[in-house]
């Protein structure tokens, strides 16, 4: 004679959220879990307090290069991103690469090719660990861009 149980057996872990149950807590998930915000709609508010400012800087620069990363792969597209933190620092992503996204857009070069996958992403690589000559470039293709984009604000339409 073959008798199976009545309902399957419970694991220790189990056995403990199922004896929280008939406590008044919902399967004692809110006694288990650590406290914490969690992912939650914020306002769009400057953020007060320098460090808390610095760190979603620092997690929403990645996500917008990876947004334009992907719009550049879907789309077929050539972009330029730049960004400054909080501290003044620039953070800059193109594809192919941001200098020819930059020489299109002031019109000084034609369409760039776009050969097999792009070149290193920029927000992967930190601008401490670039070298004087990268950092000069990048300096100097920011001021020109600044300095066009003065220009043809300022310019007619």
């Amino acid at each position: 004679l073959h008798l199976e149980p009545a309902s399957p057996p419970v694991s220790p872990p189990l056995r403990r959220l199922h004896s929280m149950a008939g406590r008044g807590q919902a399967a004692g998930l809110e006694a288990t879990r650590p406290g914490g915000k969690g992912r939650h709609k914020i306002d769009i508010k400057k953020i007060e307090g320098s460090d808390r400012r610095q760190v979603t800087f620092s997690k929403r620069r990645n996500g917008l290069f990876k947004k334009v990363a992907e719009m550049c792969v879907l789309c077929s597209a050539q972009a330029a991103a730049a960004v400054f933190s909080p501290g003044g620092k620039p953070y800059v992503f193109g594809h192919p690469s941001v200098d020819p996204v930059l020489d299109r857009f002031l019109g000084f070069h034609a369409p760039v090719p776009t050969v097999g996958p792009a070149i290193d992403p920029w927000w992967e690589v930190p601008i401490e660990g670039m070298g004087l000559k990268e950092l000069a470039e990048l300096q100097a293709a920011i001021g020109k861009l600044k300095r066009t984009l003065l220009a043809r604000r300022e310019g007619p339409p």
